[in-house]
């Protein structure tokens, strides 16, 4: 099964939230930060998504995005 990576950029505190909520949803990414500091109190975080929830994840981070801020970036 082939998967694509998506990059956040997000604050560092809500990184372990961010991974809880998608562990919740077991097998649709994983997630590994990328650069522990961006900015001042940033990371980029990447998430390997299999090519079936891609578009599931897309609606769980819209649904995040009411909880913190993320914003996807370009690969790093």
């Amino acid at each position: 099964m082939n998967s694509i990576d998506r990059f956040f950029r997000i604050k560092r505190k809500d990184i372990v939230f961010m991974k809880f909520i998608l562990e919740a949803y077991e097998g649709m990414s994983t997630l590994s930060t990328v650069t522990s500091k961006f900015g001042k109190d940033e990371s980029i975080v990447k998430l390997t998504i299999p090519d079936p929830f891609n578009r599931d994840i897309s609606e769980l981070i819209s649904s995040l995005r009411e909880e913190f801020e993320v914003n996807e970036v370009r690969p790093v």
